[in-house]
């Protein structure tokens, strides 16, 4: 299983931005002889109305935001793996923190936020 997680920051002053979760579980299926192979992808708009600066409405979206998706992805997994006559697959819980560090040091320094 592999999972991945961006932010896109539509509007700075209107603190606007959308949180997407990507996951793919058994890649290479038929090479491997996995039953199936499933990718999904969820995404999240998320909207601050208040007084909180640029950096802080960042760190809120990493975190925050991957923490409020990522159960709904859990979900969806175990839901379309349910329906097809399978074991339901239910992914791990995650520490989300952990998870974006991991993911910026595997990224290389480059950052997992994207700017309109």
């Amino acid at each position: 299983m592999s999972l991945g997680a961006s932010v896109n920051i539509l509007e700075r002053e209107q603190k606007t931005a959308v949180i997407s979760l990507l996951c793919k579980v058994f890649d290479n299926a038929e090479a491997n002889n996995y039953p199936f192979s499933l990718v999904v992808s969820l995404s999240g708009s998320f909207v601050f109305d208040g007084d909180m600066d640029n950096e802080s409405f960042l760190n809120f979206c990493k975190a925050s935001g991957t923490s409020v998706l990522f159960p709904f992805l859990r979900s969806a997994v175990a839901n379309i793996t349910a329906t097809g006559n399978v074991q339901p697959l239910m992914l791990p819980l995650i520490n989300v923190h952990n998870f974006l560090m991991e993911l910026e040091k595997a990224q290389k320094g480059e950052d997992l936020v994207k700017q309109d």
